[in-house]
């Protein structure tokens, strides 16, 4: 039985944004028994935080993205279309 299982309401959660709470968040909501499935990272920094602080639980690098938005190429591709 796995923790999630022993104890009901627990939650499989993904971070978006590892930044300096995205990490810290998923590191308590781990503590707390919801399993954390995954965590999204631009910067090195924060892809070294996911690692250190959330072992384990898969990195996802954001492709055609910088820490301070999306890069001019990813910017260019992009649609300004609306549904």
């Amino acid at each position: 039985m796995t923790p999630a299982e022993a104890r009901p309401g627990r939650l499989g959660v993904g971070v978006v944004g590892a930044g300096r709470v995205g990490a810290v968040l998923g590191n308590g909501l781990r503590g707390a028994g919801h399993p954390v499935v995954g965590v999204s990272a631009i910067s090195a920094a924060s892809r070294e935080r996911a690692e250190a602080l959330l072992p384990g639980v898969p990195v996802n690098v954001i492709a055609g993205c910088t820490a301070s938005g999306m890069t001019p190429a990813a910017r260019a591709g992009a649609s300004t279309s609306t549904p």
